[in-house]
């Protein structure tokens, strides 16, 4: 008897331990809602969200509006959240680029416990400098 009920403690804390795994925990914020989501959201435990099971990532977008809604001048954003890991999501490059007329974005993913949360990204200087020429350029032509 003693070793049946060993076996179904060992396979229950087994089945804990799976189920605690499978969730990841990010940041999930807005610096246009939450100004401290752009700066550090390890300040606010409000922002620590337990992710659906089907989303393995943790995401960041920094964002610079060149042309905002309604026609007011540059802004820049922070989004955090958990996401789903996507075709083109590669472990050796964590962060992409889009460019648009109306804002640039620098977007990056990983995939460990909280880890949206730094601030700026390896990349960040190149990105706002080209953001910056491409509103300067757009400037100009207004």
């Amino acid at each position: 008897m003693n070793k049946l009920l060993l076996s179904a403690l060992v396979f229950i804390a087994v089945l804990l331990c799976i189920d605690q795994a499978s969730t990841l925990k990010c940041y999930v914020c807005n610096s246009h809602v939450t100004p401290l989501c752009q700066t550090d959201p390890s300040k606010n435990s409000s922002f620590i969200e337990e992710c659906a099971p089907d989303e393995t990532v943790c995401r960041k977008i920094h964002q610079w509006i060149i042309i905002s809604e309604g026609g007011l001048g540059p802004d820049e954003r922070v989004i955090r959240y958990c996401g789903y890991n996507q075709t083109g999501d590669k472990p050796d490059k964590p962060c992409t680029t889009v460019t648009n007329t109306d804002s640039n974005q620098l977007m990056c993913f990983c995939d460990t416990e909280l880890c949206n949360a730094a601030p700026y990204s390896k990349h960040l200087n190149a990105f706002v400098l080209s953001s910056l020429v491409i509103a300067a350029v757009s400037f100009i032509k207004l």
